[in-house]
């Protein structure tokens, strides 16, 4: 009755029924189905791990990797919600198509993050340069360097002419002080 399946916390049918898991128990069981073709442990319920290991999933080939908004979710970054989602594979790799998740052909900086295969911060922040607003994009830069997720992160601790005294101070310009809290 307790019988324990030797699973990922997110996995694929094939993958249940390797394990010794019948379609009944996987539908029944402490699993939910994250979209067509992927499903996840109950317990696991960090949402934005999940749905990257999910998209990493659906695109099926081991040079995938999470982007997009997917990404950012993964990277804890604000971004407009949305119901896809997200995976890029190199050009040289079929792209697959499954409902619930957009496969981008396109190439650029990965890395590994949280055990998942992910679009490094940067990287993010101009996939979706293309399909956010400005707003929204001054919004996703700026949380992936509060949570120093990016390379401009350092511009908040002081680079390298600060650290031994030899930025330059300017004043602000005349009437600016007072909107900008200085």
């Amino acid at each position: 009755m307790g019988h324990t399946f030797d699973l990922d916390p997110v996995f694929t049918p094939a993958q249940a029924r390797a394990a010794g898991l019948s379609r009944q128990r996987l539908e029944s069981g402490p699993y939910r189905q994250v979209v067509r073709g992927v499903y996840a442990q109950l317990r696991t319920g960090d949402r934005a791990w999940v749905e990257a290991q999910a998209a990493v999933l659906v695109a099926a080939v081991d040079e995938a990797w999470a982007s997009h908004h997917t990404a950012a979710r993964l990277y804890s970054a604000v971004v407009p919600d949305t119901p896809q989602l997200h995976a890029t594979v190199p050009p040289t790799v079929k792209r697959r198509r499954r409902e619930g998740v957009v496969v981008h052909w396109g190439s650029g900086e990965t890395r590994c993050f949280r055990g998942v295969r992910v679009s490094s911060p940067t990287q993010t922040f101009l996939d979706l340069s293309s399909t956010l607003d400005l707003v929204d994009l001054v919004v996703l830069g700026d949380s992936l360097v509060r949570r120093q997720r990016s390379a401009g992160s350092e511009a908040g601790r002081g680079g390298p002419s600060h650290a031994h005294g030899g930025g330059v101070r300017r004043p602000a310009p005349r009437g600016t002080r007072g909107a900008v809290g200085g």
